[in-house]
C-alpha cells in the first residue's frame, strides 16, 4: 500500500493510507495549501496540485481564518521506555503493558492524533518491551521446568 505524508500545523504526519489523507482533507483538518508527499513525488507539494487529493479538495469545507483543531495527546515515550527497563529488570508483565501502550501510541501517532515527537522513544520502548517480555516468559518458563525436574524426582 502506498505511503502518504503531510503537515498539519507544524507537524509531519504519515506513513498513512491515501484514503486517510483525503479523508484529513474533507474535513478540513488538511488545507489545499497543506503539503503533502507521496509516491512518485519528487518532493513536498501543496495539496491542491496533487491529482489523488483534488476530489477530497472540493468536498472539504470551505477554509476559515480560525479552525478549531482536534487537540493532540501528548505522547509518553518516556513513560513506556521506563515500563518497559522495569519489565525488562524486575516484573515482565509490566514490559508486557509497555509493548501493547507503545504500539497503541504509534498507532495514534500515525493517525495524528498524538505528539508525534515521541515517536523515537515509543519505538525504542516497544524494542526493550518486547525483549523484556520474551526474556521474563523464558525465565518463568525455566522456573517452571525446575519445579517439575525436582517433584518429579522427589
Amino acid at each position: 500500500m502506498p505511503e502518504w505524508y503531510c503537515y498539519i500545523g507544524s507537524h509531519e504526519y504519515g506513513p498513512v493510507p491515501l484514503r486517510t489523507l483525503q479523508e484529513w482533507l474533507r474535513q478540513g483538518r488538511i488545507g489545499p495549501e497543506g503539503l503533502v508527499w507521496g509516491p512518485g513525488m519528487s518532493g513536498w507539494r501543496p495539496a491542491k496540485t496533487v491529482l489523488e487529493l483534488r476530489s477530497a479538495l472540493e468536498s472539504a469545507p470551505p477554509e476559515r481564518a480560525e479552525r478549531p483543531r482536534a487537540p493532540v495527546r501528548p505522547h509518553r515515550g518516556g513513560l513506556l521506555l521506563a515500563m518497559a527497563f522495569f519489565g525488562l529488570i524486575i516484573f515482565f508483565p509490566v514490559a508486557l503493558a509497555a509493548w501493547i501502550l507503545g504500539t497503541l501510541d504509534l498507532h495514534r501517532m500515525r493517525r495524528g492524533t498524538m505528539d508525534p515527537g515521541g515517536y523515537p522513544l515509543t519505538r525504542a520502548a516497544i524494542i526493550v518491551a518486547v525483549i523484556g517480555t520474551v526474556v521474563g516468559v523464558l525465565k518463568w518458563l525455566g522456573y517452571a521446568l525446575l519445579i517439575a525436574l525436582f517433584v518429579g524426582n522427589g
